[in-house]
């Protein structure tokens, strides 16, 4: 490979931003050598079927039997599935982008005004 040859792990997608497993901590995935690494370093260990999906989604598309674009709607599917908070411009539909374990903000507060504690 020259030097002017991209690597293969620098194919380049559609940006997109996800959380990671620091708390509060985001990072932008920008290649598809990006978002295997994040599925395999920075995922959460109770993942569906999905993220398998992905993996082997990555591998093709590194290989060049899988578009970049359809490495990345991989992703989003195993990161909607799993619950991984994304942000990612043109997402397809019926990919939502927020976390599953969020049921927190539903409950009552007893903060709130007029409660008795």
């Amino acid at each position: 490979m020259s030097e002017t040859t991209p690597k293969l792990r620098d194919i380049a997608i559609e940006h997109l931003a996800v959380q990671t497993s620091t708390l509060g901590r985001m990072r932008v995935l920008q290649t598809v050598g990006d978002l295997a690494d994040h599925l395999l370093n920075d995922w959460p260990d109770d993942h569906g079927e999905k993220h398998y999906a992905a993996r082997l989604a990555c591998i093709d598309a590194l290989e060049g039997r899988l578009s970049a674009g359809a490495c990345r709607i991989a992703f989003l599917e195993a990161a909607a599935e799993d619950g991984v908070w994304t942000m990612a411009p043109n997402r397809p539909d019926g990919l939502e982008g927020r976390p599953r374990h969020q049921s927190w903000h539903k409950k009552k507060s007893p903060w709130r005004r007029g409660k008795s504690r």
